[in-house]
């Protein structure tokens, strides 16, 4: 996850850069968007609060439940639920509904509180080209829906989708339009729109030959493919009758806002419902996701015109814990989605794969027995390793000992791509059932083959790691450390006077408690606001701030409170040491071996010191920190 940094501006001000873009806002920008954005304000427009003693509550945004547990802490300016660990500041609350990354939440706030943003010149500059992008995407959007429902020329489309059940409410939902059979109709329309031919060359809505430019769509049924927010970054054009093109469909290229392998169709109709039922339904194409939609499967998505890819799997990470992969049942399909599951659990999804009866799609199945054949198909979904063996049976592959070999390898590429150990040994063992071999003899050919990657399709991934599927298991003590600095400011000075930073050994922990022990014991501001991108530092910060878990008898002796904490860290820390000296000696022999016992029986005095309480134990914490 990229941090931001602190520099000094030639101007001497305080700027918070972001990654390899390098965009700058001012930090004192950035407070005021905070100060002007009561979070309790900000969080009551997306979901409904309730008042709650000092704070308000309401049912997680980000988790389903029943039970209201998602708390607001206007005092503090932070947010927690106590069901999912979500937490942070007003903009980590933005980011984490919106999915949108840091500077977009800034964006979004600065515009509700009216703070103007300054920027630099390139920053300016790619901003504006964006945005530019971005109208002319929404205006044409808008011009091939008003060419459908107006255009004579436009019978055969309308046609078309009153036939495919996607006209009416189906088309205004996900906005499908229609191209005129013109090569220059999209040319005319921007000259009239004033977009000039550059920005709709680089729009990928005309194309460039040796003739000049021209409509890229052409006598196309259009869907507009929207980003997250919904904001429409392309367009996919399907030919009504196959013999017109040779292409089936016609996609937009890749453009500063269009990156096919970071796009998934529907994603902003779908996100919600994934987050809600914590699973993805992955389709084959367009037509299919938007049937599922259509049916009430509204956590449908598909790859815009290319394999999986490790982005799109980080997408849905950040919705929810499972995909059920639903994609043709041709030799192709079935390959694709083996393909797809590996890259999918590597990025630490459950995946199942629903297959679907030979010569269908969710499309026709919906149309032809409803709903509830797909919803059928879905709850049979099974694990990756079992359909990959399944398809070798229908194949043929399990005839023969290099079919078989085969399937095996394939099989246990599938389980090497599972990012828990757990989860892969849960996978040998029904394979090795449904195999009918011991779970010993695939375990032992699993722990012998060599470790591959699955392979993304398009290109580098260049974005943070997703996190992981939980909070860490943190040391206790280093815990409640915190937890003191953060309700007990008065007692920063002692912790910071008595603890080395090089005991603490969470390492986010450390960096957490080093922000805090920075501050002075009268600074207000809630340790959430340091968080910027990092999702764990601001999990733990608003849960350390909405609540004492701990530490016991604080309101009684916050002091006693904190030298308890102090030497716990100090006696963990020298045992660290101690059982690393005892490592070393077992493998040392001579002189050395014989100094290292002497380093330990040093620590062992030190330990039996620090467990006779504070004063005993001062001279070593006052020589060590």
């Amino acid at each position: 996850m990229l941090l931001p940094c602190l520099r000094a501006s030639p101007a001497g001000r305080n700027l918070v850069r972001w990654g390899a873009s390098m965009k700058k806002v001012s930090q004192q920008t950035i407070e005021t968007i905070r100060q002007r954005c009561d979070i309790a304000d900000v969080v009551q427009s997306y979901v409904p609060l309730h008042r709650s003693g000092s704070s308000l509550k309401a049912c997680c945004p980000f988790h389903k439940e029943k039970t209201p547990s998602f708390h607001v802490n206007p005092a503090r300016q932070i947010y927690h639920c106590f069901g999912c660990g979500a937490g942070g500041d007003v903009f980590r609350f933005v980011m984490e509904y919106e999915k949108a990354d840091f500077m977009t939440a800034v964006r979004m706030l600065a515009q509700r509180a009216g703070v103007p943003i300054e920027v630099d010149e390139d920053e300016r500059r790619e901003t504006s080209n964006k945005d530019r992008l971005l109208k002319v995407h929404e205006a044409a959007a808008a011009f091939f829906q008003d060419r459908l429902a107006k255009d004579p020329a436009a019978g055969d489309a309308r046609a078309y989708l009153a036939r495919r059940q996607l006209d009416g409410e189906a088309a205004r939902r996900f906005r499908i339009g229609w191209s005129p059979d013109r090569f220059d109709a999209i040319l005319e329309w921007g000259r009239a729109g004033g977009f000039d031919e550059a920005l709709l060359e680089t729009a990928g809505l005309a194309v460039r030959n040796e003739r000049g430019l021209y409509d890229r769509f052409r006598k196309r049924v259009m869907f507009p493919i929207c980003d997250e927010q919904g904001r429409v970054i392309g367009f996919s054009g399907r030919v009504l009758r196959e013999e017109d093109s040779p292409a089936k469909y016609v996609n937009s290229p890749e453009t500063p806002l269009f990156r096919k392998s970071r796009v998934l169709y529907a994603i902003d109709k779908a996100r919600r419902a994934i987050v809600e039922k914590r699973q993805a339904v992955l389709c084959e194409g367009q037509i299919d996701t938007l049937r599922c939609h259509l049916a009430g499967i509204e956590n449908a998505v598909a790859a815009q015109g290319t394999a999986v890819t490790e982005d799109h799997a980080r997408i849905l990470k950040r919705y929810g814990d499972e995909v059920v992969v639903m994609l043709d049942a041709d030799n192709a399909g079935q390959n694709a989605a083996i393909r797809s599951a590996q890259i999918l659990m590597a990025a630490g999804l459950s995946v199942r794969m629903a297959t679907l009866p030979p010569g269908e799609d969710p499309d026709s199945m919906i149309l032809k027995e409803g709903a509830e054949s797909v919803l059928q198909v879905l709850a049979a979904a099974e694990s990756a390793p079992f359909f990959a063996i399944r398809v070798a049976e229908q194949r043929g592959e399990m005839g023969s000992e290099a079919g078989r070999t085969r399937t095996v390898r394939s099989v246990l590429d599938l389980v090497a791509a599972a990012a828990m150990e757990s989860t892969r040994e849960d996978l040998l063992r029904q394979a090795a059932a449904r195999l009918a071999i011991p779970v010993e003899a695939l375990r032992s050919d699993f722990r012998a083959m060599p470790r591959r990657a699955p392979a993304a399709a398009e290109g580098p991934a260049d974005e943070a790691a997703p996190a992981s599927d939980g909070p860490a298991r943190r040391p206790v003590e280093e815990m409640a450390v915190i937890e003191v600095a953060v309700h007990h400011p008065a007692q920063r000075a002692l912790i910071r006077d008595h603890l080395p930073a090089g005991h603490m050994s969470d390492p986010l922990l450390r960096r957490m408690l080093g922000v805090v022990l920075a501050r002075g014991s009268d600074d207000p501001r809630s340790l959430a606001a340091d968080a910027a991108e990092d999702v764990e530092f601001a999990r733990l910060a608003a849960g350390f701030e909405m609540e004492s878990r701990w530490i016991d008898g604080v309101e009684a002796s916050p002091e006693r409170a904190a030298r308890d904490c102090v030497l716990r860290v100090w006696r963990a820390a020298l045992d660290r040491r101690r059982r690393d000296l005892m490592a070393l000696a077992a493998r040392a022999t001579g002189r050395e071996r014989e100094e290292l016992g002497q380093q330990m029986m040093e620590l062992t005095l030190q330990l039996k010191t620090l467990q006779r309480g504070w004063d005993a134990a001062l001279p070593i914490l006052e020589l060590g920190a």
